[in-house]
């Protein structure tokens, strides 16, 4: 008795070991999911992700150019010699704006506030500069959730920020904005708005944010107070924006982020100090100042203006793909996005990618042996990252790489580390499935031994009870007879009445229940049927005196659907029916089916039993048959249309039974066959 407790209890042992190895590879999918949503996926994709795909994009010389409608203007170290101080006087600024609208550029975006007047200026130079009608010119602003003394808020107009100026034709904004709300990242900002101050008034054609969530991505607008979008300052390059269910910039969809930002698409420094993109601010500057043409810029370009890009005050953005970034250069890159639609294109949900990640790990782990277990591993992991870097470089598609590598790795040491200890505990699962399975062919064979003494008796009973299956004859009609148990032994049962010399009555009955259980039920209806027989009782009081005791001695547990008929010397004929299929009528080269729709036996004390009567053609055929052959209205739909269609009515029952064979093939159960053949014409 100690052995088999000792291998369940080992058993026991190795479910519990499973169970512990399942729970940690769930506890680690579940803390990559946590991870990914959050700003630590957000560092991991600016300071490891990011860097990697931008310098392999530029090592196999797939990085864009810029736009040639790009034109930078930095105030250098050049520009500040030339002004002896470090910003522009408004008198210099109305010129140089003057100047370059006189080409007109399709923007001229200013990458700076203005919150401060410069001293000294005069209203000459504030109404020359609000008198620029050649090209728009906008500026930067910020938000601040707390008024700032001595400061002016801007408020926002609607023409220019309201639902009119962005919303797509058709669009509605409630729509809109739900789905910034529910979809995207996109909460309502509320505070002040500072940007230009007061005596700027009318020089500008609008404003712009300059907000930047990581070095990695930026949001298109900002939701301010539910109503207004504030678009980043560099979106005002494009000819068309609209929003709708998407933000479409110049006709074309713009791909954003869960959250609703858009990626930056980073370039190398020196693209943008080729002179063909940047150039110091003290050329156009003397040119305004000597009333000269300007000759860089030309019609349609957008031209952007970076006031602190001189030593010791350029603003720089840390953990940029090539090293610190201006931030005057990554506004000058969503220009180029918004001139070109070159945008990167996220692609792959995260978090399907992590689970995906862990299932490949964890499947490697199991199907592979311990040797060959790291060279896949590095050969899965190798695909991806190619595979990644080839999407990002030739196609502009990102995909999440480093979580979903670092959860194929964590699941297949988990599942690497359950198959180098579980080892033991398998082959002691295995020993105690044997003694397991070996205590369950005992027990199944005492069960067969058992089964096989009641099946025994059942059979006996059978035996006695059931009538022979030979042909009988009884006036002008031949009965013919037939049941196919699906065991050993039937649940079905057949009685034969001797009602005197001039009727004859047959039932055909069976008993819900299969084996066995099914003899005691048909021996006591059986016994029923010889005490009604010897009272001379009708078809209709037997049958109620068989649903009474039932009903008595099984309380609604055991139940029998019959089915009967009583010959008549003269040629009549009474049919009852009571829970079975009913009968099947064939005369004059016309099958009926006659239904008897009724209730089975021991079931209700309310039982209906149905009764017709009808007097056959001398040619004609009545069958019916337990539901072991089939069942249901459209197997017996197609049985009546079988057996009409047939040229002769199948008189002898074994042709009678392959008709019920072959139709009944899509509409049965495995269950006990019995049949009852009523052929009306006088025996050869």
């Amino acid at each position: 008795m100690q052995e088999p407790t000792k291998n369940t209890s080992n058993s026991q042992h190795g479910q519990n070991s499973q169970r512990l190895f399942v729970l940690a590879w769930l506890f680690w999918v579940l803390l990559l999911q946590l991870i990914g949503p959050t700003a630590v996926h957000d560092s991991i994709q600016t300071y490891a992700a990011d860097p990697v795909l931008f310098h392999v994009r530029e090592k196999l010389g797939k990085t864009p150019k810029l736009s040639p409608r790009l034109k930078i203007m930095a105030l250098d170290d050049g520009s500040v010699e030339l002004l002896k101080k470090t910003e522009l006087s408004i008198h210099d600024l109305s010129l140089l704006l003057g100047n370059i609208a006189q080409k007109k550029p399709r923007a001229i975006i200013l990458d700076k506030v203005f919150s401060l007047v410069p001293e000294q200026t005069n209203e000459e130079d504030f109404e020359r500069l609000r008198q620029i009608k050649e090209a728009p010119i906008y500026t930067g602003s910020w938000i601040n959730q707390n008024a700032i003394k001595l400061r002016s808020a801007l408020e926002l107009e609607e023409e220019k920020y309201g639902p009119t100026r962005w919303l797509k034709p058709g669009a509605q904004w409630d729509d809109v904005l739900r789905h910034l709300r529910d979809g995207k990242d996109m909460k309502d900002t509320s505070g002040f708005i500072y940007a230009y101050e007061k005596a700027l008034q009318g020089a500008f054609s609008g404003v712009g944010h300059l907000r930047i969530n990581t070095s990695g991505s930026v949001q298109p607008f900002i939701l301010y107070k539910t109503h207004y979008l504030l678009p980043h300052l560099a979106l005002y390059a494009a000819d068309r924006i609209e929003v709708g269910r998407n933000l479409e910039i110049n006709g074309q969809k713009v791909p954003l982020r869960d959250n609703g930002s858009v990626y930056v698409n980073h370039r190398p420094l020196s693209l943008f100090y080729d002179v063909a993109h940047m150039r110091s601010l003290q050329y156009p500057l003397k040119r305004a100042r000597e009333g000269k043409e300007e000759t860089w810029v030309q019609e349609g370009d957008v031209v952007l203006i970076l006031f602190d890009f001189f030593t010791g005050a350029t603003n720089f953005i840390e953990g940029a793909p090539f090293g610190d970034l201006p931030n005057g250069i990554l506004v000058s890159t969503l220009v180029d996005s918004v001139l070109e639609n070159r945008w990167l294109k996220p692609m792959g949900s995260l978090p399907w990618l992590i689970f995906l990640g862990t299932v490949l790990g964890t499947a490697i782990a199991r199907y592979t042996g311990p040797m060959q277990y790291w060279a896949f591993l590095f050969m899965m992991a190798a695909s991806w990252f190619t595979l990644v870097n080839y999407l990002f470089s030739y196609h502009s598609i990102l995909l999440p790489w480093v979580l979903p590598l670092i959860g194929m790795l964590g699941g297949g040491i988990i599942q690497y580390i359950y198959n180098r200890l579980g080892s033991e505990w398998r082959v002691m699962e295995v020993e105690n499935q044997f003694l397991q399975e070996r205590a369950r062919r005992l027990e199944e064979e005492k069960a067969k031994v058992q089964f096989a003494e009641r099946l025994n008796l059942g059979r006996a009973v059978q035996e006695i009870l059931l009538p022979s299956q030979e042909e009988q004859v009884f006036g002008s009609f031949t009965v013919s007879m037939s049941y196919l148990p699906a065991q050993e032994m039937s649940g079905d049962w057949i009685y034969l009445w001797e009602a005197g010399d001039n009727e004859r009555r047959l039932f055909l009955g069976d008993v819900v229940g299969k084996g066995p259980s099914a003899a005691i039920p048909v021996a006591v209806i059986i016994g029923i049927l010889g005490e009604c027989q010897g009272l001379g009782m009708s078809i209709h009081d037997t049958l109620q005196r068989v649903n009474r005791r039932l009903l008595e001695l099984f309380d609604k547990q055991i139940s029998s659907s019959v089915t009967a008929i009583a010959l008549h010397n003269d040629g009549q004929v009474e049919l009852y029916n009571a829970g079975s299929p009913g009968w099947f009528l064939r005369e004059g080269g016309q099958a009926r089916y006659i239904p008897l729709r009724s209730s089975a036996l021991g079931v209700t004390e309310d039982n209906v039993i149905a009764c017709e009567a009808l007097k056959p053609a001398p040619e004609a055929i009545l069958f019916t048959f337990t539901d072991g052959y089939m069942e249901g209205s459209r197997a017996f739909k197609r049985l009546i249309q079988r057996v009409d269609q047939m040229p002769e009515a199948p008189l002898v029952i074994d042709s009678l039974q392959s008709v019920l064979d072959e139709v009944g093939k899509d509409f049965r159960l495995e269950d006990d066959r019995s049949l009852l053949l009523i052929n009306c014409q006088k025996a050869s």
